[in-house]
């Protein structure tokens, strides 16, 4: 399901809005609590359904992020896939 975000300057500041900025927000946060030390790209399945035949990804499982209703399943992009793989 696409999301709609809206961009733009709010007075003399640029923002984001919407329900996909936050659950990046709360992604984001969520994986400063994972170990690892590692720099990771999480994303919700909603992305995962656009992106999993061009990038390599791992479920990392499902999850309450904070703020959010219902829980979230995420994964980690590992690689991208090579052209014969599309």
């Amino acid at each position: 399901m696409l999301q709609e975000v809206w961009a733009g300057n709010n007075g003399s500041d640029y923002t984001t809005i919407g329900d996909s900025v936050n659950v990046a927000s709360r992604l984001e946060s969520y994986d400063k609590s994972l170990e690892g030390g590692i720099c990771r790209i999480l994303i919700s399945e909603d992305t995962y359904t656009h992106i999993q035949t061009h990038f390599s990804t791992e479920f990392i499982g499902i999850v309450q992020l904070r703020g959010l209703e219902h829980p979230t399943k995420i994964y980690q992009v590992l690689t991208k896939l090579s052209p014969q793989d599309d």
